[in-house]
């Protein structure tokens, strides 16, 4: 079973004993696998984390105490192969000690024609139009070249992962950035001004990549540079928790928009959650803030908390979820 915490679970496994999963430290382990495999996209592992933090949630809302730990496993396979990366879903098994190959989907065989698999690549995969476009006549060819006049959907998508890997790792038009990233780095840079643009320059606010395959909103906010903007430390608390509210709303209008930028793209991303990351609250009591007690220092963070689920949370009018980092 699971309970959930701020950034952490506890999970039970099959024979009883208990282990706390942190989030933190998935999205470490994943690095590893990533940086293994000589993948140079760094955020994926906290994306991949994020990922498996929302289907946790998700599921403990509908089956609470009901979640073992090779369940988190499958789900952090599932979304490392769906992102593109089949080789470190594999080492990351290797790596948790998964020895039998995880349950993959039913699926009886069926003939395919250019319907089914532009469905896999731009439904299922979610990749981008140029990519669909590009490795569509070459999954097929793939296919006749094999002899398979019949195939079920998960071998045509392990098929059509391991065509976009080669072409991102080749000289191709279709790079590793194209596949995986669906706005370029520079997408964000200019399209916020005001206060809005002024937290972002001062890397307070930041929109990390969105993923081709599994978009999401989100959105990070880094509390320890949010301090530094305000002024030199010590800095009162009812100083930053006075400030706060605004920079919260800047969040919930950066994050709105994003959010509606992709769901134009991938209509289906609509029926996911966004996400916000606070971050640095360790380095802010440490650094930034006067010193407080152990008691007064979980009230203050209590109170930042309380502040992003209310101008974020409850005002935004899509499901957001908050996470402690």
């Amino acid at each position: 079973m699971i309970r959930l915490f701020a950034g952490h679970a506890l999970v039970v496994d099959e024979e009883g004993r208990s282990q706390t999963l942190d989030f933190d430290s998935l999205r470490d382990e994943l690095a590893r696998c990533f940086a293994e495999r000589g993948v140079v996209e760094t955020w994926l592992a906290e994306h991949v984390a994020c990922i498996v933090e929302e289907r946790v949630r998700e599921r403990h809302r509908h089956a609470p105490g009901v979640l073992a730990r090779h369940e988190i496993d499958e789900m952090v396979i599932a979304a490392v192969r769906a992102v593109g990366f089949a080789d470190v879903a594999e080492l990351y098994a290797t790596a948790r000690g998964i020895t039998e190959a995880l349950p993959k989907p039913d699926g009886l065989p069926g003939a395919w024609g250019e319907e089914r698999l532009r469905h896999q690549l731009a439904d299922v995969l979610q990749l981008p139009e140029a990519v669909v476009q590009s490795q569509l006549p070459k999954l097929a060819g793939a296919l006749t070249r094999l002899g398979f006049s019949e195939v079920n959907d998960v071998l045509l998508r392990e098929v059509a992962l391991h065509l976009v890997a080669g072409a991102a790792e080749g000289k191709e038009d279709v790079g590793r950035d194209v596949v995986v990233r669906l706005f370029p780095d520079e997408h964000w840079a200019a399209r916020f001004d005001g206060e809005t643009g002024v937290l972002m320059g001062a890397g307070v606010l930041r929109v990390p990549p969105v993923s081709a395959a599994l978009p999401r909103a989100r959105v990070e906010f880094d509390i320890e540079q949010f301090g530094r903007h305000l002024g030199p430390p010590p800095l009162l608390e009812m100083q930053l928790l006075t400030s706060l509210p605004l920079a919260a709303r800047a969040l919930r209008s950066i994050l709105r928009d994003v959010r509606a930028e992709i769901c134009s793209l991938r209509s289906s991303a609509a029926v996911h959650p966004a996400q916000v990351i606070l971050r640095g609250s360790d380095a802010l009591l440490a650094h930034q803030i006067q010193p407080l007690c152990a008691r007064d220092a979980h009230g203050f963070l209590a109170d930042v908390r309380n502040c992003f689920e209310r101008e974020v949370c409850s005002a935004a009018e899509f499901e957001v979820l908050l996470s402690l980092r």
